[in-house]
């Protein structure tokens, strides 16, 4: 079960979107597009299960170096988040990522709690260390761990407290550690990071181009290893990818519908990632119950759908036609609507066109933003869909599944029939272009009876935004390939 954060009563009677929590998301159903909130529970409950499997198995520690955050701090103004900006930057990460690895982080105390089980360690620009923790570490080489120390190496105590004494010891610890061999380096910044762990240990997953936006997380299993792959980024992914690890047997599971299809168990991988798109590994001593990789022809477009649509808007009477597709915002009748459209269409198909094709509905890639907009604070996509924002597919009075991230296609082949076929497209938008056509509220009396406990955040922002099914829309087939000898 899932419960989207911050879901405030709204009374009966009270006029859409309802109430609203300053502080809380919108997942709930006052926002139009909650028709695919299945389909998003289900890519959230999956993932959520499957990265709970086995134990977290990142290759490399990034210490966070505390007491040197505290030492430089001010009266006044002690803050271990806003200091460590210094120390662990977006350049250390970048180089760490970039080298095929993902990484945790842990500190003093959890190194003298639990000890150190990552194969690397990186210790940016770390000058104070307790000399008990030098005595783990130097453990922890002897055991075959590998070190990097940035930009230095410790030579203070953690403290004030007998600092001249105890920086002593850490200065002869220090020394005696990073002289002990192979398995400690010294690099002079962040940049050389990279090149550092390329020597101490082969990538976690490497990709055959630089694709800085595709990260991963794998857990470990006893006889398998999943890895969670993602595109962050807002550029199509075309790749190859090579796990660390091998084991008998390999599969892709896609985390919308759950289905796993063979890949091969040794080697690079091809890895395609729509943008924001993405996609499982797993890899397993025992087989795995995947069905053949589809193999299919170059594709081809079996219609094209993008003008003559039929469109009923829920709460509105009538069906419009819709020459051309366009944004809900061109019509003034529909420009402040919040809810769900019902575009339909029939499509005649021939038998030669449907045999042996693999058929999806295609609604276009959308396109990449450029620069960031201004928005509210959080987090978006910076991304412009074709479909604004989500929709349910049904083709034949049968639903076909469901729109709501790249790539934006349904497949539709099973549903399809030769002759006449209904194709019914629910597309639901934000509950904001509802709010910018009312009047915000007054608040006046309110602050006048309890005083002005709260400021409305954001208002100048209040628009409508683009809505509806943008285009191009298509139905493409791809023909079925026999399977690979």
């Amino acid at each position: 079960l899932f419960v989207g954060h911050g879901w405030p009563y709204t009374p009966p009677g009270t006029r859409e979107p309802g109430y609203s929590f300053y502080a809380a998301a919108v997942f709930n159903d006052h926002n139009p597009w909650w028709n695919v909130m299945p389909d998003v529970n289900g890519y959230l409950t999956r993932m959520s299960w499957l990265m709970r499997q086995g134990l977290p198995s990142n290759q490399v520690a990034v210490f966070l170096p505390n007491d040197d955050v505290y030492a430089s701090s001010v009266p006044g103004k002690v803050s271990l988040s806003e200091g460590m900006k210094h120390y662990v930057t977006p350049e250390l990460t970048t180089q760490i990522l970039d080298a095929g690895h993902n990484l945790d982080y842990v500190d003093a105390e959890s190194i003298l709690a639990l000890g150190l089980k990552h194969p690397v360690l990186v210790m940016p620009r770390v000058s104070r260390l307790a000399p008990e923790v030098l005595e783990r570490l130097a453990a922890y080489v002897r055991g075959g761990g590998k070190v990097i120390a940035v930009g230095g190496t410790p030579s203070l105590a953690p403290g004030f407290r007998d600092a001249s004494r105890i920086s002593a010891q850490v200065a002869a610890a220090s020394k005696a550690l990073f002289a002990s061999g192979t398995n400690v380096q010294v690099v002079p910044d962040d940049a050389a990071v990279g090149a550092a762990l390329d020597r101490a240990l082969a990538p976690d997953l490497k990709l055959a181009s630089q694709a800085p936006d595709v990260g991963f997380v794998r857990r470990k299993l006893t006889d398998a290893d999943i890895y969670f792959i993602a595109n962050t980024g807002n550029a199509t992914v075309d790749t190859t990818a090579t796990p660390g690890v091998r084991r008998a047997h390999a599969a892709w599971l896609d985390p919308d519908s759950g289905r796993l299809t063979r890949a091969p168990a040794a080697g690079a991988l091809p890895l395609a990632l729509a943008p924001y798109e993405s996609r499982v590994l797993v890899l397993s001593d025992a087989p795995l119950a995947a069905a053949e990789a589809p193999r299919r022809g170059a594709p081809a477009v079996l219609a094209d759908l993008g003008r003559d649509w039929q469109v009923a808007f829920a709460g509105k009477p009538g069906v419009r036609t819709m020459p051309q597709l366009r944004s809900w915002l061109d019509d003034e009748d529909t420009r402040y609507f919040s809810g769900v459209a019902t575009y339909s269409k029939t499509v005649k198909l021939a038998a030669a066109q449907l045999a042996g094709q693999d058929v999806v509905l295609d609604f276009g890639p959308g396109s990449a933003l450029a620069s960031t907009p201004k928005v509210p604070a959080g987090m978006r996509a910076m991304f412009e869909s074709p479909v604004r924002e989500a929709a349910e597919v049904y083709v034949n009075g049968r639903r076909a599944g469901a729109v709501w991230h790249p790539p934006y296609r349904v497949d539709v082949t099973r549903l399809l029939v030769a002759g006449s076929n209904r194709i019914e497209v629910k597309v639901a938008n934000l509950a904001l272009n509802a709010l910018a056509g009312q009047g915000l509220p007054d608040y006046r009396l309110l602050s006048a009876r309890y005083g002005q406990r709260f400021v409305p955040q954001d208002t100048a922002l209040i628009a409508p935004r683009p809505a509806g099914l943008l285009g191009p829309v298509r139905l493409v087939g791809e023909k079925s390939l026999s399977a690979p000898p």
